[in-house]
């Protein structure tokens, strides 16, 4: 008795919190999730431009741009951090406003900068950058819930694209005379800025965001006092961090944006990010062989433990008479093991919502290998469907499960 009614007010919890949600997503409407709701832009609109983390394919550690705020003048970067959702929070995602970039609908803009003045630093904060791009880190920036997407040329001549942009570069020029490689370490602090939109034929005045490409570039300011000169020019020198007094250097980030029509409706924008040939799934190697190690040496202790007590027990069973035989060592488990549950009602229910979960968890990554689901959020019909089944396989193990309890339970 006690069990089914705690199992009613679990239900009506659960349901009122249910009709809570509902109500507050209704009344507010700025709790949208993001990607699944299209954002129109009028002309002139603010669209707003997002840095996520650095990320590097030779290091695990990710950093956020708020680790590299002396780089940048007060109010570049916004100091709050964006609020997250649990994936991103899950895979490391730190996203900050970049309120210096200013990208408004359908303005196209040549060579503006994020900050007034140069940014002056110390040696210190240099050799941070100067590492950063040693490193390989590469930039992430989001543009209406777009990552940013990068194009370049491999050695055998082959077109990329992968999202994110690299920090900086490592160039190689043989010296006058000399066999040798000189290695040049270029910071890239301009950004060309594409974006793609789409007008529907049903919202004339309407545009949205259907792609974003970012190209960045080294360029040297400090070589000439007019920077918008020097950034408008065919030919300008690289940023070259090994050149020049890290005491007396200044850093100039600079930007252009172009705008582009596209045929591309919004409901097909993430096609072009999910046939991407990206180089991020650089493999961990020995992250992976480290952890298969563990625990395969985990794994083959306790099988040894269990080999050993368990030896032991037969040599101690074989060598007593028929008449002197005892339960000891693990045949005294037995009578725990099938002893029945004393809330035999939530055992159930918790049984059977690991087994919903499970069967969940497998059709959908089963229609995401199918095409049937994307970020564009295509393929809705999958979702009804697997959470249906897997309630019908939840239900196969939690009623027969419930009622083998209980028929073995005293009541009173």
């Amino acid at each position: 008795m006690v069990n089914k009614v705690l199992v009613a007010v679990v239900s009506i919890v659960l349901v009122v919190v249910g009709i809570v949600a509902l109500v507050s997503v209704g009344r507010n409407s700025a709790m949208i999730i993001p990607g699944l709701q299209a954002n129109n832009y009028k002309i002139g609109d603010r669209v707003p431009l997002k840095v996520n983390k650095l990320t590097s394919i030779h290091s695990q550690l990710p950093y956020d741009y708020q680790s590299m705020s002396f780089a940048f003048c007060e109010g570049a970067i916004s100091n709050t951090e964006d609020n997250e959702n649990l994936g991103e929070i899950l895979v490391g995602d730190r996203i900050f406003t970049a309120d210096g970039y200013k990208i408004n609908l359908y303005e196209n803009v040549r060579c503006q900068s994020v900050c007034e003045d140069p940014i002056t630093m110390t040696a210190e904060q240099w050799a941070i950058i100067y590492q950063r791009v040693r490193e390989e880190y590469k930039v992430h920036w989001l543009l209406d819930e777009l990552p940013a997407a990068y194009k370049y040329l491999t050695l055998d001549g082959t077109e990329r694209i992968e999202t994110g942009f690299p920090f900086g570069r490592i160039e190689e020029a043989a010296k006058e005379g000399e066999p040798e490689v000189e290695k040049h370490t270029l910071l890239l602090n301009h950004a060309n800025i594409k974006v793609h939109y789409y007008i529907s034929p049903k919202q004339p005045n309407e545009y949205k965001v259907i792609y974003f490409e970012v190209t960045p570039d080294s360029i040297d300011y400090t070589q000439d006092s007019d920077w918008k000169a020097v950034c408008g020019s065919d030919s300008f020198d690289n940023f070259d961090l090994e050149k020049g007094d890290p005491e007396t250097r200044t850093l100039r980030w600079t930007y252009s944006v172009e705008w582009q029509e596209t045929t591309i409706s919004w409901g097909q924008r993430f096609d072009a990010y999910l046939k991407m040939n990206a180089s991020d799934g650089h493999i961990h190697w020995f992250s992976i062989v480290n952890s298969v190690m563990i625990v395969l040496f985990l794994a083959a202790m306790i099988a040894m433990i269990l080999l050993r007590t368990l030896n032991a027990d037969f040599r101690r069973y074989n060598s007593q008479e028929p008449d002197e035989e005892t339960e000891t060592g693990w045949k005294l488990v037995h009578g725990d093991v099938f002893r029945p549950p004393q809330r035999p009602m939530i055992f159930s229910m918790l049984v059977g919502s690991g087994v919903q979960m499970l069967m969940m968890v497998m059709l959908t990554l089963i229609f995401a290998v199918l095409g049937f689901m994307s970020p564009g959020n295509r393929g809705v019909l999958s979702r009804p469907c697997s959470c249906s089944t897997s309630g019908w396989a939840s239900s196969l193990v939690t009623l027969p499960l419930a009622s083998i309890s209980y028929s073995k339970v005293p009541t009173g």
